[in-house]
Formats: structure tokens, C-alpha cells, sequence
């Protein structure tokens, strides 16, 4: 019986020291290559398309000039290294978490056309005025669903305060609900169990559409 139990208690300690192993090597596999942040971008550039004016004929991918916002490299170490709004490699400069409300604004303040600080106005404002703002996103689809969710929050409002506060509330709500949603297509498209996401369009379209779902 002592020797089954010292057998028992010998395979548990192999077992834990092994997957203790196997998580270290996997977070430093994940440190080296980034995958978080890699990860995080990508499922934010099926969320967030379209493009911005910078002065070019074929303008700037949105997702691109949000990552290059200083609110948004303020959560990096360094400058994004993007190429044709791609990360390389290492994915260096890129975040891996960036929160809600920090999103919200650096979009509001892509699309508004901020240059510089002389151009820049209060995050309150900014979100109070955010209907102008929305009105210049190209894509169709992403243009829609931003309207109706300031729509909404304007008719709720009474004041600009209030109008500031249910516009922040409810676009952070909208980013935190795709990031979810998208995440867990893409969880669920490497694990084979979406049979029905056959193509990139495909997952995009599931991460951009509706709202409220």
C-alpha cells in the first residue's frame, strides 16, 4: 500500500513539474513571438476597416493610424513596426492590451483628423461630438453600426455630459463585445469546431456585423 501511494504521489509530481514546463516554455514562445499582441491586432483590423485621409491617394489603413495614436503607443515600448498595416515578425511596438475607453478615443481622434496638440481637444468633448466624427469612417458597414450606437446614446442624453458619457458607454461596450466575439472565433476556427467559417471574409464579417448580438 506505501509503495502505490509513493508511486501515486511520484507520477503527480511528474505530471505537475511537466505541464509547469510545458506553460513556461509556451509563455516564452508567446513573450518572443508576441502572439498576444499579434493576435490582438489582428482580430482589431477585422473589427475596425476601412481607411484614413493622410494626405496620399490611397490614404491609411484606420486600423494602422489607431495603433500609431500616442494614446495607443503609450502602452508600447517602442513605435509599431507596420508595413502595409501589417505587423512583421516580432511584432515589435505592438500592445498587448489596450483598454476600452483608450481605444474609443484614439478612433474618435483618428477620424476627427487630429495632427497635432494644437488641433486637440478634451476626451469629453471629443466623444460629445462623436457623430461627427463617425460620419468619417469609410467602410459602410463599421459607419452603420457606430451611427446607430450614438444615435441611441444621443436621444438618451440630456446634457453634453450626459451625451460624453452614454456615447463613451456605449462604444466601449460595442469594442468589448467584438473583441469577445471575435476571439472566440478564432479560438473556436483553430480547434475546427466553426464549420462555417471557411474564409477570412467570412470570420470578419461575424466580428463586424450587428451591434447588439
Amino acid at each position: 500500500m506505501t509503495r502505490l501511494l509513493d508511486v501515486a504521489i511520484g507520477v503527480t509530481l511528474l505530471y505537475l513539474t511537466l505541464a509547469l514546463l510545458v506553460t513556461a516554455v509556451q509563455e516564452l514562445l508567446a513573450s518572443a513571438f508576441a502572439t498576444r499582441a499579434r493576435r490582438l491586432y489582428q482580430v482589431l483590423a477585422d473589427v475596425v476597416t476601412g481607411t484614413v485621409d493622410d494626405g496620399t491617394s490611397s490614404g491609411k489603413l484606420l486600423i494602422q493610424a489607431i495603433y500609431e495614436h500616442p494614446l495607443v503607443l503609450s502602452l508600447a515600448d517602442r513605435e509599431a513596426n507596420l508595413k502595409g498595416g501589417k505587423p512583421q515578425l516580432f511584432a515589435r511596438g505592438l500592445p498587448s492590451y489596450i483598454p476600452s475607453r483608450t481605444f474609443v478615443v484614439a478612433l474618435l481622434d483618428v477620424l476627427r483628423g487630429t495632427k497635432n496638440a494644437t488641433d486637440a481637444i478634451g476626451a469629453g468633448q471629443l466623444l460629445a461630438t462623436a457623430r461627427d466624427s463617425v460620419s468619417k469612417v469609410s467602410d459602410p458597414e463599421l459607419k452603420r453600426v457606430l451611427m446607430l450606437l450614438v444615435a441611441e446614446a444621443e436621444q438618451l442624453a440630456g446634457t453634453v455630459n450626459e451625451r460624453s458619457k452614454l456615447v463613451s458607454e456605449r462604444l466601449e461596450t460595442w469594442f468589448n463585445d467584438r473583441m469577445a466575439r471575435c476571439l472566440r472565433l478564432v479560438q473556436a476556427a483553430r480547434a475546427g469546431g466553426f464549420a462555417r467559417v471557411r474564409s477570412g471574409r467570412d470570420s470578419r464579417l461575424q466580428c463586424r456585423l450587428d451591434p447588439r448580438r
